[in-house]
């Protein structure tokens, strides 16, 4: 389970509105002795994302509250927004050269299955927000930071 710590901004019937600032750098990168990851994040700021999950139990705006979603379902959402794709481009293109089709139709035929798939994952994104669940009150006083357990 991949949890984080996340601030309520809104709350309503059944949902509440979470608003999390992502990490832009480890322990080791902020002693100075990482991998130097934390020096691209500064380059493209902090971004920070709000989401609607939906809840039962009564948050008020200023609760900090810990959100999870299961690593298994990262997997799986990872592999069908990059994988699927990449894997349709190449399956049009071999089917493309199997045909003996011209060159510019297998890069018209791959830049269909390209656009097909990323509408396709773009539709599947909408389970996303349903993967993700409020485990409960946190007690973190760093807010927003993510951590693996």
């Amino acid at each position: 389970m991949i949890e984080q710590s996340v601030l309520v901004v809104e709350t309503g019937a059944g949902y509440v509105r979470v608003r999390a600032q992502n990490q832009s750098e480890c322990a080791r990168c902020a002693e100075g002795n990482g991998c130097g990851g934390a020096t691209f994040a500064r380059l493209f700021g902090d971004k920070i994302t709000e989401l609607a999950v939906p809840c039962d139990e009564p948050f008020e705006v200023g609760d900090r509250v810990q959100l999870g979603v299961e690593e298994s379902f990262l997997v799986r959402a990872s592999l069908r927004q990059y994988g699927l794709p990449l894997l349709m481009v190449l399956l049009m293109a071999l089917l493309g050269s199997v045909l003996r089709l011209a060159e510019w139709q297998i890069v018209l035929l791959s830049l269909l299955a390209l656009l097909t798939s990323v509408f396709y994952t773009r539709l599947r994104a909408l389970e996303y927000e349903r993967a993700v669940h409020i485990l409960g009150k946190s007690s973190d006083p760093d807010c927003g930071l993510a951590r693996s357990l």
